[in-house]
């Protein structure tokens, strides 16, 4: 349904009080419809599983490391964003990093149970910045030759 609010607020995007609103041509028309709780699946729950495990590996990365992504990701919103885009944070750039090495290089690799101490064992190429990019799984930004931090 069409929303009109009072108090001189055009449109409003997001849920409250069991609403969920959104707006739309550039602020001129406001959308609401009843709030309903999503059906769990288990592609959901798969997903999460793995979002929980990725975010205690990267909390177990090294600062220098994390460091260096933050300089790639830098870099790489120079370079790849467009001007009226936003860059990608160093989280998902991480995020990306090991989905990639999960699809391209190891496939056999479950990153819902991956632990931070089978990163050595699997002789992983994103221990540094350096080697995700030169394996592929980071496209190449000036300067990520001195991104050589272990993780």
């Amino acid at each position: 349904m069409k929303v009109t609010f009072k108090y001189n607020i055009g449109t409003y995007s997001g849920t409250l009080n069991g609403m969920t609103y959104g707006n739309f041509r550039d602020g001129n028309l406001c959308i609401g419809r009843q709030w309903v709780q999503p059906l769990v699946t288990p592609q959901q729950t798969a997903l999460g599983t793995i979002a929980k495990n990725l975010s205690d590996l990267y909390a177990e990365a090294s600062s220098a490391w994390k460091a260096d992504l933050k300089t790639y990701t830098h870099k790489y919103g120079k370079e790849y964003v467009g001007k009226t885009e936003l860059p990608p944070s160093s989280y998902a750039l991480f995020m990306k990093l090991l989905y990639a090495y999960r699809d391209f290089a190891a496939p056999n690799v479950d990153l819902d149970t991956l632990a931070f101490g089978d990163l050595e064992t699997l002789v992983a190429p994103f221990l540094t910045i350096k080697g995700a990019v030169d394996a592929g799984l980071l496209p190449a930004v000036t300067g990520f030759d001195a991104l050589i931090a272990h993780i």
